[in-house]
């Protein structure tokens, strides 16, 4: 016998079993979008994991940034404190420099104080040197005028025994400066010379004033006797500290440079200039002059002398000087 199913039951199972299915489905849909959303999710999750990645990244490049900066910032730091040391270092050195300006400053004030202070005395002591040269100055003038009326009345007392020649050696003295200045010679040598013409027959002082004075030939003892008039008036004049060489004019005007004067024979060099000056304008002047022994020659005559034994007796420069002289009508004797 067939065994009774229960349809009722079966269907309630059916039912059951078809609720459990669609609760199955239904489970298995919420499961599969439980699933989805899960993987949505985890795209999400994945794809915020990657932007905090990228972010990590950003963040760690921006900390390598700032790291770099801060190694800038502290190698800038550094070389300011550097720069700074430095300028330190120069601001010392500036307050040394100027400290030791200072000093030097004081000493070059001091040294300017002290300057002022030997100015001040040079002053004063260059005053009293102008004060002591002008005495010594008008000492020298007034020495020089006593000097000078000293050797012309020494001059006067030696033409007073001769009065055929008074004013022979003022003359000469004349004649001799006018050749010197016509050479060039400084104003000292000419003042030598004047002081030197004007008394170079002194010696004559001491010749007896007959001989001196005699109209007619002299003898040789006579003639000797005039010719040492050079030796006294060398020993008259010789211990006298004349600035020229007054004993040497007085002593040499009747050398010639051709040694046949006298008394030494002297030669050319040996003869000193003054002299050698005096010796033309002597010449000159005695040829020129009346003498007691004869008429006077005349100028003419006289520089047809000079000019004759120019080189040979006389000294050239000084006999072409004294022909200027008389060419130029500077003086006559």
């Amino acid at each position: 016998m067939k065994e009774w199913v229960d349809y009722t039951k079966l269907d309630v199972v059916k039912k059951e079993l078809s609720f459990q299915n669609e609760e199955r489905e239904k489970r298995a849909a919420e499961l599969v979008i439980a699933i989805t959303e899960l993987a949505f999710q985890n795209e999400e999750k994945e794809k915020r994991a990657a932007e905090l990645a990228y972010a990590n990244i950003e963040l760690a490049f921006q900390n390598e940034e700032r790291e770099k900066r801060a190694a800038e910032l502290v190698i800038a730091k550094t070389e300011l404190v550097f720069q700074n040391d430095a300028k330190g270092k120069r601001a010392a050195e500036l307050i040394i420099a100027n400290t030791e300006l200072t000093f030097q400053n004081e000493e070059k004030e001091k040294r300017a104080a002290e300057l002022v202070i030997c100015n001040t005395e040079l002053a004063f002591q260059n005053d009293e040197k102008e004060k002591r040269a002008a005495e010594l100055t008008k000492s020298k003038i007034n020495l020089r005028d006593s000097l000078h009326g000293t050797v012309n009345a020494i001059a006067k007392a030696v033409e007073a025994k001769d009065p055929y020649t008074a004013g022979h050696q003022r003359k000469v003295a004349d004649i001799a400066c006018a050749i010197a200045e016509e050479m060039g010679l400084s104003d000292k040598l000419i003042e030598g010379v004047r002081m030197g013409a004007t008394i170079h027959d002194i010696g004559k002082i001491q010749t007896p004033a007959e001989i001196l004075s005699k109209p007619g030939d002299l003898s040789k003892a006579e003639y000797q006797l005039i010719q040492s008039h050079v030796d006294a008036g060398y020993e008259i004049l010789k211990d006298i500290k004349f600035p020229w060489p007054i004993a040497e004019i007085a002593y040499q005007h009747h050398e010639r440079i051709n040694g046949t004067g006298y008394p030494q024979g002297l030669k050319g060099e040996e003869i000193c200039l003054e002299a050698k000056i005096v010796a033309v304008a002597d010449v000159v002047e005695a040829m020129s002059a009346h003498r007691p022994y004869r008429a006077a020659l005349g100028i003419d005559c006289a520089l047809d002398e000079i000019k004759t034994q120019r080189g040979i007796l006389y000294d050239p420069m000084v006999v072409d000087a004294c022909l200027k002289v008389f060419e130029k009508n500077i003086l006559q004797p």
